[in-house]
């Protein structure tokens, strides 16, 4: 989160609490969700699904710190953001990086106050991290971290703050009383910990029904492969594959997803031959799904996102193995969905950018029934295996209350006065 963001919000469907109104006596464990990402369909659907299937187990509440008036860290705060907005990012963001959401301290220990039997919940994206963090260490509740993305590489920052953005980051896991990387990557790059467990994102429950059987290979159709997810950073990988393909009537690629950074003249084109499909509701979206031969998960060559590239995990990635259709990786070699896919033989892999080798790989599989059945299979059984939300949500759970379990070990250890 950069300067110019606005700070957390409550999610509707849970209880939200800016005081200590939770009842102190409750016989129900807690879990405080304190983080720049607020947990909604709209932001942060991953977390959303956890913290929605925690309940009644659990009790949720959803933290929201306000920038409060009279508190000096506030007026730093809003300095870096007008520095920001002057077009002095780097400086703004320095700044903001420096402050490290103590703006937001106070207002977290009132309300906090009277609290028992919680733990702290945060992903590692944003400053609010870094207050979730202190407020553990002030209260004395564990700290939970989820790591889906490596948070030092992405604000603006010159090369000194970085590196103590990075150090900063890489001690919120050393502070966890339990982590959950999102990756072996990002497992990898943290280092130890006391209690780590790998924990990808969880796709949607809601669906009841398995998926109909994948369509039948026939050699006069298309064979259809979808993309469906993020267009700002993967827009121009999916452009060349688009326009590669329009060479290739054997192949259709159809892409759903926000406004790509695409010339007009493309985006016109491939509206008209609707290869580039807008927004639609759920229902719309899984019979279009359900349509698919294939499905394209991308993750971008640049050598200057490397280290986003090995520490992240796409969620399309356990979204679509439900669907037991072949996955086609397009992504770097060291990337972690690469190394997920090499080590499991459950998607195709593609470790060259040019589009070429990705038209080869994907004609390859349309000729070969046989290879095309047993990729089906293979991404259907990691759903099974390593995706499916009841196998995720246990992770999840079972760290929370493996963080409770231990803090109240050192409660009872401790010495009495």
């Amino acid at each position: 989160m950069t300067t110019s963001e606005v700070c957390g919000r409550p999610v509707d469907a849970m209880n939200h609490h800016t005081s200590s109104n939770d009842p102190a006596g409750s016989h129900s464990p807690g879990i405080v969700y304190l983080s720049n990402i607020a947990p909604t369909e709209q932001s942060c659907v991953v977390l959303h699904r956890h913290l929605q299937s925690s309940q009644p187990q659990f009790v949720v509440d959803v933290l929201s710190p306000q920038l409060e008036n009279g508190n000096p860290w506030v007026l730093v705060r809003r300095a870096a953001a007008l520095l920001a907005r002057l077009g002095l990012e780097a400086l703004g963001e320095s700044i903001h990086s420096w402050i490290a959401g103590r703006w937001a301290d106070t207002w977290i220990d009132k309300a906090l106050a009277g609290r028992q039997n919680v733990i702290i919940l945060t992903i590692a994206h944003g400053d609010l991290a870094y207050a979730a963090q202190r407020a553990a260490r002030r209260t004395g509740f564990p700290l939970v971290v989820i790591f889906h993305d490596w948070w030092p590489a992405m604000p603006p920052l010159g090369p000194a703050a970085r590196r103590v953005e990075e150090r900063r980051f890489l001690k919120l896991h050393q502070d966890a009383a339990v982590s959950f990387p999102v990756s072996e990557g990002m497992l990898q790059a943290l280092g130890g910990g006391a209690f780590t467990r790998r924990l990808y994102p969880i796709p949607d429950r809601d669906i009841a029904a398995p998926p109909p059987p994948a369509p039948v290979l026939k050699g006069a159709d298309p064979f259809r492969v979808l993309y469906a997810g993020n267009l700002f950073h993967y827009g121009k990988m999916i452009e060349l594959a688009l326009r590669h393909f329009q060479n290739a009537p054997e192949l259709r690629l159809e892409v759903r997803g926000g406004q790509p950074n695409w010339a007009p003249s493309f985006r016109q084109e491939m509206q008209a031959s609707h290869c580039w499909l807008p927004f639609c509701s759920r229902q719309e979206l899984e019979l279009w799904l359900e349509t698919a031969h294939a499905y394209l998960i991308a993750m971008v060559f640049d050598p200057a996102q490397q280290r986003r590239m090995e520490t992240s995990f796409p969620s399309k990635l356990t979204e679509f193995s439900r669907y037991g259709r072949p996955l086609v990786v397009w992504a770097p070699e060291y990337c972690s969905a690469i190394l997920w896919a090499r080590e499991t033989g459950a998607a195709v892999c593609v470790t060259d950018p040019n589009p070429a080798a990705l038209r080869q790989a994907l004609q390859q599989l349309a000729s070969d029934q046989d290879q095309y059945a047993e990729m089906g299979r293979r991404a259907r059984a990691a759903y099974e295996k390593h995706f499916h939300p009841e196998v995720l949500q246990r992770i999840f759970e079972e760290g929370v209350l493996e963080a409770l379990r231990v803090s109240q070990l050192a409660t009872a250890l401790r010495p009495s006065v």
